[in-house]
């Protein structure tokens, strides 16, 4: 029983007693035969008169328990009763008060309930059968025949006509939701077909199909995911009430056999599961229990699927498979259009033989990017790749085998270039690569990675090579000027030779033709290089700012506290501001941890050591190489990476893990607070023989003695 429901019946119930009690009273007023218990009758007025007006006035029926309603209508049995005996019994009026609880049970009850208020009528009514002996002779039997048909016949009609009233209301309830549900289907529907109209973004479409869904069917969690191919799906867009309860747009879901995806696939058709089992991956990541997936065509095939998701197996109703069905019937139209748009704007953006960008988009997506990069002040690169000797193989081998050296470069950057990078043909034979959040020497890396597996094999059976010059932001502060260094940087690379990445340097592109420079210029481009490292370096840890500067100053003078040449000293300093550069294949969450590291951690800072090495190898020196790889080893033969006795660690390396040491201790690091220069010197020469070489703790003793050994507090955040 509803709230209204038992507002009314408690009210209902409260008029029955006080007319009850009315017509009670008329009763001991007006004459007539019969012995009376006058003095029962009054009483039993008095109770359903304060019942009626508490029932009316003061009991709140919309919050009463549903027993309170049963125990009023139970207790007219009661009161009812006892009146007859009170009045006379066979001949007492007030028996025929027994039609206010056939007509009362009838209407608020259901039916079996009803049911036993009517035979509860016929029961009252004949107990003064029990106690008067003139019931029979008087002719009551002759009356309960006539008044039982007459509590059933109408208590059934009142029963029937609530029931066929019900009926009616939930039929006219269920034709209003269903005009509902279809207009909120056409407003979803028409929200989408307006954004496809208005040209939205795919993946702006994408977002407002999952929100609409998610309105019109109440789900917790809702998205679009397309079907790359039979064993891999990607989400386009999603939609979720709480954080964490959505797959994020680009995340691609593997399709494992029989599970709903490859369902919906294999089978066209919405696969609705009310309890997906602990494991799941649902379950387990986004912590839904119930899905829906509606398949979604697009010219006769199956694109991908509407899905919707709930916390549990109640949340999502059940018509809600049918809604979702219908709603992903409708929205295949829009997507179809909205691949249809996609694929013509692709069109007119991409180069028809290699598929990358085309000219006029590409330099679009530059102007953006390097927009973005100085408004957030961010790092951002560009690389200009050009094949080698490219008119004679057209020349000698055809344009059919031109184009396929292209499509080749191009796949083969495609699977280089990370997601966020930026492809495009912007000449006959040129291929530039943007890289956002990309330093010059970090994109370097990247082309290198290129370069090299274009020449590791042929291609149109001909061995083939490629030139690149790359420029960073921190060069060109406008697009043109990114494009004119970068091709400054290629053309130098192919005059110099073929076959080569470089960097962009201020006197390039100046001396571009002066052959006699070219020493000049490969060391100007290592020590771009080395900036570029350092930069790298500073960028992972804002508490390290300048790490590498101050250990660079302070091995410096180690060294000539140890009797170095100039010239050396210079070199050491060179490796000193490279020395962590492996650090940036360290991840983020492990480099700046702030508590001590697990083994498998403290394997992975390890590494950068070794990877130090292996890039500094393009610009540096086998000795200075030496020394950053072996900067981490100790006397004791405990350091890494190779474990190196005291005998065999080089000296340059030795005196790097002093000045790298010594910053580590007088610098504020997230797991230390900064030593006293005086508390750094005794830790450091007491670890002598062990971490520390004798000769790297005599030059720092020197450094003491001499005053020139001081601490250096970190910049301010």
């Amino acid at each position: 029983m509803r709230s209204d429901e038992r507002l009314l019946a408690g009210r209902l119930a409260g008029l029955m007693y006080l007319a009850g009690a009315a017509g009670l009273s008329l009763v001991l007023v007006l004459p007539g035969p019969g012995r009376l218990e006058t003095a029962v009758l009054w009483t039993i007025c008095g109770v359903g008169a304060a019942w009626g007006a508490l029932s009316l006035g003061v009991v709140p029926w919309r919050t009463a328990p549903p027993w309170l309603i049963h125990l009023s209508a139970t207790s007219g049995f009661v009161v009812v009763g006892v009146a007859v005996w009170a009045g006379g019994g066979v001949s007492a009026p007030s028996r025929f008060f027994l039609f206010f609880i056939v007509v009362f049970g009838a209407y608020f009850f259901p039916l079996r309930v009803a049911a036993l208020y009517l035979l509860g009528c016929c029961l009252v009514h004949a107990v003064p059968l029990t106690y008067d002996g003139s019931a029979v002779s008087a002719g009551f039997l002759r009356e309960l025949a006539v008044i039982v048909p007459a509590y059933l016949v109408p208590g059934a009609g009142i029963i029937a006509g609530k029931a066929l009233l019900i009926g009616l209301r939930e039929d006219t309830e269920r034709s209003r939701a269903r005009e509902r549900r279809a207009g909120a289907a056409q407003t979803a529907l028409r929200q989408v077909a307006t954004a496809v109209a208005a040209g939205a973004p795919a993946e702006r479409l994408y977002e407002l199909v999952s929100r609409e869904l998610a309105e019109l069917v109440n789900a917790s969690g809702t998205g679009v995911v397309r079907y790359e191919s039979a064993t891999e799906a990607i989400v386009l867009g999603s939609w979720a009430r709480r954080a964490g309860g959505r797959y994020e747009p680009g995340t691609r879901l593997p399709i494992r056999p029989g599970s709903e995806l490859e369902r919906a696939l294999t089978e066209s058709r919405t696969v609705s599961t009310p309890d997906l089992p602990i494991g799941d991956p649902v379950v387990e990541r986004l912590g839904y229990r119930t899905t829906i997936l509606a398949p979604i065509r697009v010219h006769g095939r199956v694109w991908g699927v509407l899905a919707a998701a709930g916390e549990s197996p109640e949340t999502l109703a059940l018509e809600s498979e049918r809604r979702v069905t219908e709603f992903a019937d409708l929205v295949s139209l829009a997507v179809a259009n909205a691949e249809d748009r996609a694929q013509l704007a692709a069109q007119a953006l991409t180069d028809p033989l290699t598929g990358l960008l085309n000219h006029r988009a590409f330099h679009e997506r530059v102007a953006q990017d390097v927009s973005r990069a100085r408004r957030h002040d961010r790092s951002l690169s560009l690389a200009m790749v050009d094949i080698d000797h490219f008119k004679e193989i057209n020349d000698s081998a055809g344009h059919g085998a031109g184009d396929r050296i292209l499509v080749e470069l191009a796949n083969r950057a495609r699977e280089i270039a990370r997601t966020e990078d930026v492809l495009g043909r912007v000449g006959g034979d040129e291929i530039a690569w943007l890289l956002p959040e990309s330093e010059a020497l970090q994109a370097l890396s990247a082309v290198e990675r290129l370069r090299e597996s274009i020449r590791a094999e042929p291609i149109a059976e001909r061995h083939v090579t490629i030139s690149a010059g790359i420029c960073g932001l921190q060069d060109a502060q406008e697009p043109e000027r990114l494009f004119e260094l970068a091709d400054g940087a290629l053309y130098w690379s192919k005059a110099h030779g073929r076959d080569v990445c470089w960097i962009y340097d201020p006197d390039v592109v100046q001396e571009l033709s002066a052959d006699e420079r070219a020493d000049h210029l490969e060391r100007s481009h290592a020590l771009s290089a080395l900036r570029a490292l350092a930069r790298a370096i500073d960028a992972k840890d804002p508490l390290t700012r300048r790490h590498s500067d101050r250990v660079a100053e302070l091995v410096g003078r180690l060294a000539l506290a140890s009797g170095w040449s100039a010239e050396r000293v210079q070199q050491l300093r060179e490796a000193a501001l490279i020395h962590d550069v492996g650090k940036i294949g360290v991840p983020d969450a492990v480099l700046l941890h702030a508590g001590p590291l697990d083994e498998a951690e403290r394997r992975q800072v390890q590494q950068h050591a070794a990877l130090s090495a292996q890039i500094a190898e393009e610009v540096l020196s086998p000795e200075q190489v030496s020394w950053i790889a072996c900067h981490h080893e100790r006397p004791d033969g405990t350091g890494y990476p190779q474990a190196l006795p005291g005998e065999q660690i080089p000296e340059g390396a030795a005196l790097l893990a002093m000045a790298d040491a010594w910053d580590v201790m007088t610098i504020s690091r997230p797991y230390s607070a900064p030593k006293s220069a005086e508390d750094a010197l005794v830790e450091c020469l007491a670890a002598e023989g062990t971490q520390f070489t004798a000769r790297a703790c005599a030059a720092l003793l020197s450094l003491s003695r001499d005053d020139a050994l001081t601490t250096t507090v970190a910049e301010p955040l």
